[in-house]
């Protein structure tokens, strides 16, 4: 637990590259040392005079450089704008325990954050720069640096009510880490009717095919104000099948 009560775990990425994650661990603690003093995130360090934005600045470029890497792992070329994320928060109402997937820079956690103050959210994100980052803005909630195909336990003893609110790529994602990420969720939501994941896509499409005959995607939004235009979906078990 550290000072400012936000946990943080340190887990394997999607495959086994040993040096990947030993970067990873360098680059966590390296961030640990840059200045905070965004006021927009609700931080500021007295310590550095100036206002330059370090920590706004590496992770916009940590992104980047995340997508020109890995970009079925990204799905996307600029965070999910404050419309998108608004419109991702309106579809999670009535959540007693909030899990984020995906979390990235944290656009869609600091509405998550500000909307649901007094709700549990846990977020999940796998690159660990971005996840040390997540700690020191977030400090009430958990914050899971690890790929969310490995961390069923997060989806056990949790209440009915809950919800998942994904960032996740599914469509470009490898076939065989979304294969599992939808038994997964499919669990999730089977367990009750009152559970939903929340998801967006860049095309009319469903974000990815049902796992289960009871589980049924519904379109609820069109946002046009983000980069590109995104549609906000939900998926959910019908309450009249058993």
């Amino acid at each position: 637990m550290s000072e400012s009560g936000c946990r943080v775990f340190y887990g394997s990425a999607i495959g086994d590259d040993s040096s990947w994650k030993l970067r990873c661990r360098d680059y966590s603690k390296a961030a640990e040392k840059i200045p905070i003093i965004d006021e927009r995130f609700g931080y500021t360090s007295s310590d550095t005079p100036g206002a330059v934005h370090y920590e706004s600045l590496i992770l916009s470029t940590t992104f980047l450089l995340s997508y020109l890497k890995a970009p079925f792992l990204v799905g996307a070329i600029a965070p999910s704008s404050m419309f998108l994320a608004k419109a991702l928060c309106r579809q999670a109402e009535g959540a007693q325990h909030l899990i984020e997937l995906g979390a990235g820079t944290g656009a869609v956690t600091q509405h998550l954050h500000e909307k649901f103050p007094e709700t549990s959210l846990v977020v999940v994100e796998r690159d660990m720069l971005m996840a040390a980052a997540l700690r020191r803005r977030f400090g009430t909630c958990t914050v899971v640096a690890d790929a969310i195909q490995d961390r069923e336990d997060l989806f056990k003893d949790i209440p009915d009510q809950s919800v998942a609110v994904s960032s996740l790529p599914f469509r470009s994602l490898p076939e065989t880490v979304a294969a599992k990420i939808s038994a997964l969720l499919k669990n999730f939501l089977l367990a009750s009717p009152k559970r939903r994941i929340v998801q967006y896509t860049y095309g009319q499409r469903v974000p990815f095919a049902s796992p289960h005959p009871a589980l049924t995607w519904k379109r609820q939004e069109l946002i046009l104000r983000n980069v590109p235009p995104a549609w906000v979906w939900t998926l959910q078990k019908s309450t009249n099948r058993p």
